[in-house]
Order: C-alpha cells, then structure tokens, then sequence
C-alpha cells in the first residue's frame, strides 16, 4: 500500500462510516446540524463588519506567529499526553505528533465532530495500535481536557462572583460544576458502564457474541485508564494543553487590544475552550463564537456586534492555526512510512493478558 494513500483514506473511511449510520444517529445529527446553521446564523447576523474589519487590521504577523507557536506547542502537549494514555512507551513521539495536528484539523472542520475517528484510524494505520486503545485514550483525553477547563472556570468562578450579575453568574457556575460531576463519574465509571450495558448479550450467539467480546475489551481498556501510571501523566500534559491554548488565544486578544484583568480572562477562556466539546459548529463556526460574546459582554460590557465580531475573529484565527497544522500534518503523514501492527503495539490490556499467561 502505498503510504500517500493513507491520508485521504481517513476520509474515506469517515464517510463509509456515515453510510452505515443508523436512522437514529442520522436524525441526532441532523438536529445538530440545524443547530450549527442556526447558531453561525445568528453569529454572522450579529457580527458588526466595521468592527471586525478593524480587528482584522489590528493583527499583526509578530502577534500571528506568536499565537500560532502556542497553538503548536498545544499540539506537541497532546500528543505527550496521547502516548500516556496509550501506555506504550515504544510508540515515536514524533509519529504522533501529525496524527494530533491532522485530528485538530478534521474535528475543527467537520460536523458532528466526525473528525475525531480520524485519530483512531490514523493510530491503527499508521502505528498499528488497536482501535479499542485508540477509543479509549481518546475518550480519556477530551474528558481530562474538560476537567482541566472545568476545574480552572469554578475556582476562577468562586473567586470572581461579582463579575457577572447574581443570574448568570449561578448559570454560569451551575453549568460548570455540573459538567464537574459528569466528567468524574464518566472517567471513574466508564468501564463497569460499559459492562453493565453490554451484559445483556453475554449468551448471545453470532455477530452479538463478537460485539460483546469486543466491547468487554473496550471496558478493560477504560479501566486501566485509571492506574496512576497513565492518569496522572496525563492530567499533567492536559494542564500545559490548557496553558498553551490559553496563551494562543490571549496572544490574539492582546493584539486586537481585548484586555481583561486576569479572573476574567480566565473565565472568558474557558468559556471558549469549553464551547469546543459540543458539537454545535460548523467548519468551527457557531457557539465558540458566541461563547466568546458572551464573555466580552458579561465580563466587559462590549455592546453585542462588537462582542460577537471580536470573538469571530478570535476563532477565525484558531481556524486558520488549525488549517496550517493540518495541511502540515497531511504533507508529514504522505511521507511518514505506515508500519506493519507488531505484537509490541498492541493495547495495554491484551500486552498485560499475555504476560500474565506467560
């Protein structure tokens, strides 16, 4: 196989899997989908063109590369973090490292967030690490990145409650430690979920008897997520991820002269970093925007064209870093051989099985 062809089978392989999806994820997209189109609606509709213009000149290139090496940084903290979780010290650092920025890129553009199977398919393309190791790590990654967020928006929260009015600060914090509870229990409790919900087809025969066995392996997987060994390793890469994020959009801020005292910035921050986990965007357009916004407006009382066109160009610009890293990624991936899967790339779990036996 040749290893040109590995890139854009990725999105081929997405759009298989969009053929085989069922009715019911069809119309759960589908919802999200008139979501996205409404919200980058309204975005575009609120956007005060003059303003955005005028921020559009404020950028300089020293500013620009400034926010873009963060942004690279951010994608070097990913990858560490993703060789954590795996639990596979043989894999290269180097090799992971386009498959995160080429991921970013498809999650940043796609719907849906189709772009995430990218990283799972490129993992088994081109390292030949299992898939339920790829869903796995990759599940474990978005959830500390979220707690990360999560943990830094409360404190900065509780610190700062005179920064919004008594609404939507309890809105605000509500949000917040809710997605705290969820983020806990979805990271401790994954794997017996799991097995709680598959264990309905322990007896089962055929096609079931293998998803069973499947998804049991998955759920070990998703146990082993907790050893100290990968959590804590992980949680710490998951902290620079956020500092660098946070450095990338600040950069971008300080050029188009949005300047907050330090509490609010950070609220403002997570805000937008926490718009990112859902899937209401298009080409990622939509509720990061207004996240942004709603931050300027709450935290700095900017009128709301002027909010909205400032936090456009914000994510613009963590669009364009995206495109950069991800056309990079894509030239890194044509040249970077695919290696055969060999014993030693395999999960955690099944390397731990076969040296129990041994």
């Amino acid at each position: 196989m040749n290893p040109a062809d590995d890139a854009p089978s990725v999105i081929a392989n997405i759009t298989s899997a969009l053929r085989a999806t069922s009715r019911e994820k069809w119309a759960q997209r589908v919802f999200s989908l008139f979501i996205s189109i409404g919200l980058l609606a309204l975005v575009l509709w609120q956007v005060d063109w003059v303003s955005f213009g005028l921020y559009w000149s404020r950028l300089s290139s020293g500013a620009l590369f400034i926010s873009l090496a963060f942004y690279l940084a951010l994608n070097i903290f990913r990858a560490l973090r993703f060789r954590a979780l795996l639990a596979q010290p043989d894999l290269p650092q180097m090799a992971l490292l386009p498959i995160t920025l080429y991921h970013n890129f498809l999650v940043r553009l796609l719907p849906f967030k189709l772009g995430e199977v990218s990283y799972v398919l490129l993992l088994k393309q081109k390292l030949g690490v299992p898939s339920r190791a790829g869903i796995s790590s990759l599940f474990a990654a978005r959830l500390l990145e979220l707690l990360v967020i999560v943990v830094v928006a409360v404190f900065a929260l509780l610190e700062s409650g005179d920064l919004f009015s008594a609404e939507q600060w309890t809105l605000v914090l509500a949000l917040m430690l809710s997605s705290l509870a969820l983020v806990s229990l979805a990271l401790m409790g994954a794997g017996p979920l799991l097995r709680l919900l598959v264990r309905p087809w322990s007896g089962c025969s055929g096609w079931r008897s293998a998803l069973h066995a499947r998804l049991m392996t998955l759920a070990q997987e998703l146990d082993d997520l907790r050893q100290p060994r990968r959590l804590w390793p992980s949680l710490l890469w998951s902290v620079f991820t956020y500092m660098c994020s946070a450095l990338s959009v600040l950069a971008t801020m300080w050029a188009l002269d949005v300047r907050l005292s330090l509490l609010p910035t950070v609220i403002f921050l997570s805000l937008g970093m926490f718009a990112l986990a859902f899937p209401f965007n298009i080409s990622g357009f939509g509720l990061v925007d207004l996240s942004w916004a709603f931050g300027l407006m709450a935290l700095a009382n900017w009128p709301a064209q002027e909010a909205v066109a400032a936090g456009f160009m914000l994510n613009a610009t963590q669009m364009l870093f995206a495109v950069v890293g991800g056309l990079l990624a894509y030239v890194w991936l044509y040249l970077l051989p695919s290696p055969k899967p060999t014993p030693k790339n395999a999960g955690f779990s099944q390397v731990r099985a076969e040296n129990q036996e041994n």
